[in-house]
């Protein structure tokens, strides 16, 4: 039996508005210097397994059941700034709330705030997809993140 891929994308969309990006989200510490963030909502559950913050790098799981059947793996950096990562991710955060309803593995197609603009680009969909999202500002790229995932069987 497959994956509720549509449970999946559903429950994502609310994971997402409840983690990263959400600015009062609750980020907890784990003992080998990673972040986790967790969402639970009935038979479904969200972990962000990530490092560092300039560059980052993590791993996005989601259970259904206690069962693992959707993962994405990311990595992202900042770099050509005078601005500070913080204030780059800070933007990045306003811009993963905008994920697309049909493939909300990051962030919408494009967003623009003040002199900052987000774009990302994507292939496949939710069981198989790759992508990449960049941050300018005043048209130089000043971040750079790829990402890649789908759907994961049982063992």
């Amino acid at each position: 039996m497959g994956a509720d891929i549509e449970g999946v994308r559903r429950f994502l969309i609310d994971a997402n508005n409840e983690g990263y990006g959400n600015p009062d989200v609750k980020i907890e510490k784990a003992d080998d210097g990673g972040r986790i963030i967790n969402h639970t909502d009935g038979k479904w559950h969200f972990y962000d397994y990530f490092y560092g913050g300039h560059p980052y790098a993590g791993q996005e799981v989601v259970y259904e059941d206690g069962k693992p059947v959707w993962a994405m793996q990311y990595r992202g950096w900042v770099h050509d700034t005078e601005l500070t990562p913080s204030d780059v991710y800070v933007f990045l955060r306003k811009a993963l709330l905008q994920a697309p309803e049909q493939h909300p593995y990051r962030g919408p197609e494009e967003y623009t705030e003040d002199n900052l603009s987000y774009v990302n680009s994507w292939q496949g969909d939710m069981t198989n997809f790759s992508g990449e999202e960049v941050i300018t500002e005043n048209g130089q790229e000043i971040y750079k993140g790829l990402y890649f995932g789908g759907t994961v069987d049982e063992q």
